[in-house]
């Protein structure tokens, strides 16, 4: 059983309806990759050279993953794949901003920051716009939007990974 690693945000994209009939729509597909040309690309230099430098043997393969989501949605996403957990745990050590789990935590101490910056203005009456000139009110009003579209993508990513850790634990059963 193979050890998945996810490397970077994984992307949703809406499958339109005239493609729906397609029989590949509705299908999974896991397609090996090149380290040598894709790596750096999706995780710079210095975890690619890591990567290069203990690949021996293929131990190490870089896979883009399709899901099909239903009703209309493919989650696109690129991982490392080890044959040996001890491997994969080192490069969890050398480059802990792949831990799942710690992606996770930052992303509910980015939200919980903005939503406590939001209440904390809204206590204070910031974004009552009758308080503020006109000439300022678009701007006080564009921010509040900001931020509330800001929490919305953390949310929505929060929601990506946890789909993304079920269907790792799927895919690495698989291959």
């Amino acid at each position: 059983m193979a050890t998945l690693i996810i490397l970077d945000r994984p992307s949703n994209w809406h499958i339109p309806y005239f493609a729906m009939g397609a029989r590949y729509s509705f299908e999974n597909q896991a397609t090996p990759l090149d380290l040598d040309t894709n790596l750096t690309k999706i995780v710079g230099r210095r975890c690619a050279d890591w990567v290069r430098d203990r690949e021996g043997g293929g131990a190490i393969s870089l896979l883009e993953t399709r899901n099909y989501l239903p009703p209309q949605t493919a989650m696109y996403a690129h991982w490392l794949s080890f044959r040996e957990r001890p491997l994969a745990d080192n490069f969890l050590n050398a480059f802990p901003r792949y831990r799942l789990e710690e992606w996770f935590e930052k992303l509910r101490r980015e939200r919980e920051a903005l939503e406590e910056k939001v209440e904390q203005r809204v206590r204070r009456r910031g974004y009552d716009l009758s308080r503020i000139g006109a000439e300022q009110r678009r701007t006080v009003a564009q921010r509040f939007i900001d931020t509330h579209d800001k929490i919305g993508d953390l949310v929505r990513l929060q929601r990506q990974l946890e789909t993304i850790g079920r269907l790792a634990q799927e895919w690495s059963a698989q291959i």
